[in-house]
């Protein structure tokens, strides 16, 4: 129980400046949304709730935008790459 306490006090004292954090990395409220709930998903997979420790969290966040960000990258090459040969074509 007091582990729990103590992550959700973690939580709640890191959600707010996380979420300022990431907005600016990625210009995308919800996508900074989403990245702060994946963040401190990665934290408790990875680290659990023993060890709460802000840098690390920002870390982790920091990275979990790196991969949002190549990802919708990635994803935008393959949008428009798709969009320029089903275009129609120009007429003579």
């Amino acid at each position: 129980p007091y582990v729990v306490k103590a992550f959700s006090l973690f939580y709640t004292l890191n959600k707010d400046r996380l979420f300022g954090y990431l907005l600016r990395m990625t210009g995308n409220s919800q996508l900074a949304l989403d990245l702060v709930q994946e963040s401190f998903t990665r934290y408790l997979n990875r680290y659990g709730r023993n060890d709460l420790k802000k840098a690390l969290l920002y870390t982790i966040a920091r990275h979990a935008a790196l991969d949002a960000t190549r990802r919708r990258k990635m994803t935008g090459l393959d949008d428009e790459v798709r969009d320029f040969w089903q275009r129609e074509p120009m007429p003579d």
